[in-house]
């Protein structure tokens, strides 16, 4: 679980299911880039508010990606865009899957789910 935690689709192609994990690290990479590239904010801790810290939860659970992005400074955002509640949207969404597909992962290689 640790290891789709950390990245997208790892824990899934440990356990042997690589086109599964490969599919998996498209899929939350494409939503995480396409809330990058509309202008979305991978948030700053701590957050202030209750909203701020879940929503910088939620984008920080893509793993080392958005850890990356935050350190390096890329995703700013701009809160007065029209494109910043949708390019959120997709970077939350990123975080949730990747948080979702984790579980799996933790599923898959114990051997409960075929």
């Amino acid at each position: 679980m640790l290891l789709a935690l950390l990245v997208p689709g790892l824990g899934h192609a440990w356990a042997g299911r690589r086109a599964r994990g490969s599919a998996y690290f498209l899929l939350v990479g494409a939503a995480f880039g396409t809330g990058l590239a509309l202008g979305g904010s991978v948030g700053a801790w701590p957050a202030r508010t209750v909203g701020a810290f879940l929503t910088t939860t939620a984008t920080h659970a893509v793993g080392a990606p958005g850890l990356l992005v935050h350190a390096a400074g890329l995703a700013e955002g701009d809160p007065r865009s029209p494109l910043f509640e949708v390019a959120m949207t997709y970077l939350i969404v990123a975080g949730v899957m990747n948080l979702l597909l984790a579980f799996d992962a933790w599923d898959v290689s114990g051997e409960r789910k075929p």
